[in-house]
């Protein structure tokens, strides 16, 4: 499904999640800023996304290296340790020498905490021993972090998380967000524990755009419009019904 002139934009070193109902397929935040296929099948065969990007208010391209986007599910060679896999995607995508390449994955280990889990394999499947599911999320966001993108796209980063797993990697995420790096996402979902560690949030439903700003305002202008959230209930599945 196409988002009908839907826009957004993220300023930086800000975390700015796109909500949605799980029923509709997200717009441009949920893929990569690219004419390829969408890996998890929202977008198939010759179907193209088009808009444009704008850089402090500039139109501008995202060269290569700029921005990083990681898909919903994780797709990783199980039989390579942690530190293996992403030495393995920083040798695929940056230029230059080994030597810087060693220290931008050691950098991207530290930014996603994983420093317990870098010499652990991956495994699955014929492996009998497979990393945590919060974990090997890291590990994919990690596999981009060795580009040190200005822009970081992520699709679900919760997805198959359960709610402790989920809120330390808002938590990491977080922290990534201070170094400069802004990070955008989707999420059909969250507890008031995330949700209250959102910058900005675009709210969206059957393509259109509900709601965007920061989080705290997102609150008020819902009660404004006569349906405020209740204390005990998240504020994003109150927004999504």
């Amino acid at each position: 499904a196409a988002a009908p002139d839907a826009s957004s934009g993220a300023p930086a070193a800000t975390r700015c999640p796109a909500p949605s109902p799980s029923s509709w397929a997200p717009p441009a935040p949920a893929n990569p800023p690219s004419s390829e296929p969408y890996q998890s099948g929202r977008l198939r065969g010759a179907e193209r996304m088009y808009g444009e990007v704008f850089v402090n208010g500039v139109k501008s391209p995202l060269p290569y290296g700029s921005y990083g986007y990681v898909d919903r599910d994780d797709v990783l060679i199980e039989s390579l340790t942690v530190r293996e896999m992403l030495y393995y995607s920083a040798l695929l995508q940056l230029p230059g020498v080994f030597s810087s390449k060693k220290s931008f994955v050691e950098d991207a280990i530290a930014a996603m905490s994983l420093g317990d889990y870098a010499d652990k394999l991956i495994g699955g499947h014929c492996f009998t021993k497979r990393l945590p599911t919060g974990e090997r999320r890291r590990v994919s966001i990690a596999r981009e972090l060795v580009m040190r993108p200005h822009v970081l796209f992520i699709d679900e980063p919760l997805y198959h998380l359960d709610s402790v797993s989920a809120l330390l990697l808002m938590v990491t995420l977080k922290k990534l967000a201070s170094t400069g790096c802004t990070v955008i996402f989707t999420m059909y979902q969250s507890s008031t524990e995330v949700f209250g560690l959102f910058d900005r949030i675009c709210l969206l439903s059957n393509g259109n755009t509900l709601f965007f700003g920061e989080t705290l305002a997102c609150l008020q202008h819902f009660s404004n419009a006569g349906f405020p959230c209740p204390i005990m209930q998240s504020p994003s599945d109150h927004f999504l019904r």
